[in-house]
């Protein structure tokens, strides 16, 4: 099993720069490659919002068997299923495309990851702008959200 992480490798997590949407995905890269248990940190994990796809979906078959009934038109199961199958697969992914970054991170019960989460905790501006969930069984969600640099800020507001 690897070393633990260093008091170098926990501070520099603790003290690392939140500038921009790039410098969280720089850090968490840098998390990562400290993780050892690879399986348990995934990054750029879509956010599905399922309920909201079905709802979506069940809104559609609506408005379809409205249409079929009107206009007595009547499709093969087979073909409809597959229509059906299609459009659940345009919301989810349309829902992907919505939700941007997600990263899940579990310990697996390793000290070393909780020391690693407990530095993330230190880091003020990750949990403000990142932390998202945290579910028993040291298993932790972050967003990754879009954040504008000072620049930006300046010239958004000149113009």
């Amino acid at each position: 099993m690897n070393e633990y992480p260093t008091d170098e490798e926990l501070k520099t997590i603790e003290t690392w720069k939140i500038t921009d949407e790039q410098s969280i995905h720089d850090l968490f890269e840098y998390i990562q490659s400290l993780w050892i248990y690879d399986n348990y940190f995934q990054m750029d994990v879509p956010d599905i919002d399922y309920e909201k796809c079905w709802d979506n979906m069940i809104e559609w078959i609506n408005n379809l068997i409205d249409e079929y009934e009107n206009n007595k038109i009547m499709e093969p199961l087979t073909q409809l299923l597959m229509t059906i199958e299609r459009k659940m697969q345009y919301f989810t992914e349309k829902q992907q495309h919505e939700n941007g970054d997600k990263i899940c991170i579990s310990t697996g019960g390793w000290s070393g990851h909780e020391t690693i989460i407990s530095a993330m905790e230190k880091n003020k501006l990750l949990m403000l702008h990142c932390y998202y969930k945290w579910r028993c069984g040291g298993h932790f969600e972050f967003k990754i959200p879009g954040i504008k640099k000072k620049e930006d800020e300046k010239t958004s507001r000149e113009s």
